[in-house]
């Protein structure tokens, strides 16, 4: 409601009010004339609407403020001009409720500074005893400031680390790495990465590598963490990153701030327009603000605030080596005899395991899958055929080894 709605509301319920006062001073009941209306009504209009009593009494019930005016200025207004005042006295009512709200919320927040909450002793083990404390209202200082305090009062080493936390509640089950709950515990972490968040390297694990002979050669093995593929994909790793922060460390709002900027910036649409692997870009500066944050922690600095990110990211993205040569090019057409470059013809899909191929998956054959829940054959997957790329050896030993291919 405008400043304008307001002054006709006013003047309507004013108009009512100086009617009944003109009334009362006069000593008569009878009804004013009016001014606008035309002399040719009826006699029982000029007399007045004749209303029982009872249906004033009804009429008191549905429009509590016409409460306090008499039975005979009830029945000599208009119903229009009663209903009219009906709604001014609402909107009026209206408006002043809104200031009502703005001044209990202004009310409540000066009441901070001289309410003081005592918090009574008592044990708390994260688990299965939890202290009342932990359930008082949040705080209303600046989210740099919990960060702050919670350096003083943690350290630089954040606080033991558990994988307990309910992330099904909330749809994100199996999202989390063992590694990404230890990286998430402290903020002054330098190795906190957001593939630790991918559900695509939840089967990797934290396991390590080894060798393994074959034929007399050597072959390293090990699970490699995989990186982002597709934007969607780097979105729900981002959004696990960020609930699994706010069920670890509440008060840490970096995740948030980070959130907030590529939701702001369209996940950097603009400038991901021509990359190839526009996941794997935003990833990387996820890592690089990872980065930022924990020598913050260190230092004793506030977080890198969404404010700022669009500096850092612009510094960032401005100083990656390949940029340019990521860019997507439109692919060029040769002509005449020297056109001797051919396209690559995209290989088929291969239910083949590719790291028993080069000694790297220990399953016993018939218990291998790929991340989509495929069964992978243990078979060579050398190609005998370079024009026909569905064509395979398929014979029963590695492709790696001595004396094959």
């Amino acid at each position: 409601m405008n400043a304008h709605s307001l002054e006709e509301a006013r003047k309507a319920a004013r108009n009512l009010y100086t009617e009944e006062s003109e009334r009362t001073r006069h000593g008569s009941h009878s009804r004013i004339p009016d001014p606008g209306a035309g002399s040719n009504h009826s006699s029982e209009q000029q007399a007045g609407y004749v209303i029982h009593n009872s249906d004033l009494e009804n009429l008191r019930n549905d429009f509590p403020t016409l409460a306090k005016y008499s039975d005979d200025f009830l029945r000599s207004t208009p119903w229009e001009s009663l209903i009219r005042g009906q709604a001014a006295t609402l909107k009026i009512r209206e408006l002043e409720k809104g200031h009502q709200v703005e001044d209990r919320l202004t009310l409540n927040q000066d009441s901070l500074h001289s309410t003081k909450t005592k918090i009574e002793p008592g044990e708390d083990n994260r688990i299965d005893m939890i202290h009342s404390s932990r359930f008082l209202p949040g705080m209303a200082c600046s989210a740099a400031k919990m960060w702050l305090l919670a350096r003083e009062t943690i350290g630089p080493n954040g606080i033991p680390p558990i994988s307990t936390y309910d992330m099904a509640a909330v749809g994100l089950a199996g999202y989390v790495q063992p590694k990404g709950w230890v990286e998430i515990a402290n903020p002054g972490s330098p190795n906190m990465k957001l593939k630790l968040f991918n559900i695509n390297n939840v089967a990797v694990g934290s396991g390590g590598g080894g060798n393994i002979t074959f034929g007399g050669s050597s072959v390293s093995f090990g699970e490699e963490q995989k990186e982002m593929q597709n934007v969607g994909e780097f979105k729900l790793a981002l959004r696990a990153v960020r609930t699994a922060m706010s069920f670890a460390l509440p008060w840490n709002f970096s995740v948030q701030a980070l959130e907030g900027f590529m939701h702001i910036s369209d996940f950097c649409s603009k400038d991901m327009a021509g990359e190839t692997k526009p996941a794997l870009v935003l990833s990387q500066f996820c890592d690089f603000i990872f980065g930022e944050n924990a020598k913050r922690w260190r230092g004793k600095e506030p977080f890198v605030a969404q404010g700022e990110m669009r500096s850092y990211w612009e510094a960032f993205y401005g100083s990656r080596p390949k940029t340019q040569t990521e860019k997507k090019e439109p692919q060029k057409k040769f002509q005449g005899s020297n056109a001797t470059q051919q396209q690559r013809v995209p290989k088929p899909f291969e239910n083949i395991c590719r790291n028993w191929n080069v000694g790297r998956c220990m399953k016993p054959d018939g218990t291998c899958k790929s991340p989509l829940g495929t069964p992978l054959r243990h078979c060579c997957n050398f190609r005998t055929d370079l024009n026909n790329p569905a064509t395979v050896c398929g014979g029963q030993h590695t492709r790696v080894g001595s004396g094959n291919h």
